[in-house]
């Protein structure tokens, strides 16, 4: 059977003669040819060849290359064997297109020139392509690289695609419409989407050069690669409503009564302030506090307690959360409209502990008049170091002062620190403490002029004070973000431990070193001193198993007394449970006989009948029960020992979930290390203000769907 090719240089006997010798009858120009596809040869790179090609069999063969089709309304076309009536077309018909390649070249059209509006146009390609193998042609007979292009759509579909091209080849398109929506073009997206989900990167990377090249190279079948234009305004959007529903049906949050709410201030590229708004909740059949982000907020700084009131009651409306269930509010942010809200609901605020160091170091300690000169002249050290590429060999290995088990600090250079992150700042410090003798050789060899840079020996002094003095709030900070559960119980022994052991004043500190000391211990103890925040982070501590014998040492509360009272409040308002194995009174109570049994008759006279145990009773007993156990291990976590005890101690495991649904710090679920916290910052700082709802509540909360 004969090709459609072969067909056509039959009929119009031109088998024998090159396609660049043939003259075209006037005939031959008012035929349309019928083809299979589009093909392009490979030399033919002038950027107008993405919307042209001439037609071809199924074979890929070239059927006549005297006539050419436009991909976009599919106009057959003499070919000139340029390029002229190929920009010609598009000015004149697709000046959207036209103005992407050569905005100059939309001159106004002479009437007379002005085509007529092509009849059964069909529109713009869709996206989908193949590319070719780190950007080298492969070999095939033809010599040509398929580009498959569907035939729905419309004229702005191009607007939301980025079209890649290996080498800039353009190639053969097809009118086929099975093969115009591969299975694999999916795949390739949702792999991008991912991409920039899970790494939290901005949409603009699939429009760079760069991320074009690697997609080239990678990609060997017909792919769909979306711009950022696609990306923000329909893909994006589309997912984050679906995750929302799919979070909302796997939480089902209007059935758990254990929950609070984390409030995180942090800033976007371009300076706009943000409030993301996270709820933690524990449930009695889960060992673990999930975290789950509900909302970004963006605020100018002039908005009102009404303001933000509307935003938190719209917020508990759609999410149909109960506010009585709240059981704190973790902060980190110091807005004042946003805090009276708050205390409005009568919510209890707890300032997070992450927080509390970071304005801590930023306030009393970086911008210290004796510090902050000397901090600012080591950012301009450590960016000269930056820009000339010097490098050192970690130094002081052998220093037990200087522990080097923290892979952030292991690196050849310093790295300039970001200033809402104190350990950062930390961290670019004790790098240069440690590298001090090779810097100062370094420099005064490559410019003695740049001494003015060098710290001097008394600052080299106070910056290693400084190092040592955050070395135990470095350490805390760390140990919190490890910890699978971070809950607020642990706040008590932590300040009790900065302020008793690792802050003590001593005599042989330097002045600077006394003052900072004072100064920490006391906003430590003052950032939890109100009523209401010192009752909750007392209560969470005496229902932590593993502090039992803190709080007893301390001797200021009688764990009895406060534990009774508050089961009884509880249980009164939440009502009671009985243990899951006890039998009710009516299985207790034996069935009524007809006449006394033998073994009463002998023995009824000696055996009490016991009543049952009444609520007050019950109570108390769970509280002498709790009390006698043995305290848990450090390593242990709370709510599961609580998940164990829940049989012998029904009532007080409720009771102990209500508190420990209260995180610390504000991290995601599961176990972050201080690494990734850190990543996580800088990335979220590089968002565009109208993406970062979305992007963020996906990346938070798509991985634990």
């Amino acid at each position: 059977m004969k090709t459609v090719s072969e067909k056509y240089h039959e009929k119009y006997k031109i088998m024998d003669l090159p396609y660049t010798a043939y003259e075209p009858t006037e005939s031959l120009k008012r035929r349309v040819i019928p083809y299979k596809k589009l093909v392009v040869p490979l030399r033919m790179r002038s950027v107008y060849w993405k919307y042209f090609g001439f037609p071809a069999s199924d074979d890929g063969s070239i059927i006549t290359k005297d006539k050419i089709v436009c991909i976009l309304c599919k106009n057959q076309m003499i070919y000139n064997r340029n390029t002229s009536n190929l920009r010609m077309h598009l000015t004149s018909r697709h000046k959207n297109v036209m103005a992407k390649i050569d905005p100059s070249a939309l001159i106004p059209t002479p009437k007379s020139l002005k085509p007529k509006k092509p009849k059964n146009a069909v529109h713009e390609a869709s996206s989908s392509y193949e590319f070719g193998s780190m950007g080298i042609p492969r070999k095939s007979e033809t010599k040509e690289v398929q580009m498959v292009v569907s035939e729905e759509g419309n004229e702005q579909d191009i607007s939301n695609i980025a079209i890649i091209f290996p080498n800039d080849v353009v190639g053969e398109y097809s009118q086929n419409k099975e093969v115009a929506e591969p299975t694999e073009s999916s795949e390739i997206t949702d792999t991008v989407v991912n991409f920039i989900i899970s790494d939290l990167i901005a949409p603009d990377v699939v429009d760079g050069k760069g991320f074009h090249c690697l997609m080239s190279n990678l990609s060997h079948k017909a792919v769909v690669i979306p711009n950022e234009k696609k990306l923000v305004n329909d893909i994006i959007p589309t997912m984050f409503n679906a995750c929302k529903e799919q979070l909302y049906s796997s939480m089902q949050i209007s059935s758990i009564t254990n929950l609070s709410f984390s409030m995180e201030e942090w800033t976007c590229a371009d300076s706009t302030k943000c409030i993301s708004i996270y709820v933690h909740f524990s449930q009695n059949s889960e060992p673990s506090l999930n975290t789950r982000l509900l909302s970004t907020v963006s605020y100018t700084g002039n908005e009102t307690s009404s303001y933000w009131s509307g935003i938190l009651d719209r917020l508990l409306q759609e999410w149909l959360i109960d506010v009585n269930y709240v059981t704190a509010v973790i902060v980190s942010f110091n807005n004042d409209g946003l805090l009276r809200a708050i205390k409005a609901k009568n919510l209890i605020t707890v300032p997070c502990f992450v927080f509390v160091i970071q304005q801590l170091c930023n306030e009393f300690c970086f911008h210290h008049y004796q510090v902050e000169p000397v901090i600012e002249k080591c950012r301009k050290l450590v960016k000269y170091l930056q820009d000339n590429r010097i490098e050192f060999r970690v130094e002081n290995a052998g220093d037990a002062s200087m522990d080097d088990d923290d892979d952030e600090e292991n690196v050849d250079s310093p790295s300039l620190d970001r200033h809402n992150l104190w350990l950062t700042t930390y961290f670019m410090l004790k790098s240069l403490t440690r590298k001090k003798n090779a810097i100062d050789e370094a420099i005064l060899n490559l410019d003695p002029e740049l001494i003015h840079i060098v710290p001097t020996e008394n600052e080299w002094k106070d910056i290693m004070d400084i190092v040592t003095l955050l070395e135990p709030l470095k350490t805390i900070v760390i140990t919190l973000f490890e910890e699978k559960n971070s809950l607020i119980s642990l706040l008590k022994p932590l300040v009790w431990k900065v302020n008793s052991s690792k802050f003590e004043l001593n005599d042989k500190d330097s002045k600077l070193v006394q003052e900072l000391k004072q100064q920490i211990r006391l906003t430590l103890k003052d950032a939890y001193e109100e009523q209401e925040v010192n009752n909750l982070t007392q209560i969470a501590t005496i229902l932590d198993p593993r502090f039992k014998n803190f709080v007893q040492q301390e001797g200021k509360t009688d764990i009895e007394a406060t534990l009774t009272e508050l089961l009884t409040n509880f249980v009164n308002s939440e009502g009671s449970t009985s243990p899951r194995n006890s039998f009710s009174e009516a299985e207790r109570t034996p069935k009524k006989t007809s006449r006394i049994s033998g073994i009463n008759s002998l023995l009824g006279n000696i055996c009490v009948h016991k009543p049952t145990m009444t609520l007050e009773d019950r109570i108390k007993g769970e509280v002498s029960h709790y009390q006698t156990e043995c305290s848990a291990l450090l390593e242990e976590c709370p709510l599961d020992w609580w998940r164990h005890m829940s049989n012998k101690c029904p009532n007080l495991s409720r009771l102990a979930y209500r508190y420990h649904c209260v995180p610390a710090i504000i991290t995601r679920t599961g176990n972050h290390s201080l690494l990734d916290y850190i990543k996580f910052h800088q990335k979220r700082s590089v968002l565009n203000v109208n993406i970062a709802d979305a992007l963020l509540f996906l990346h938070s909360n798509k991985s634990e769907l």
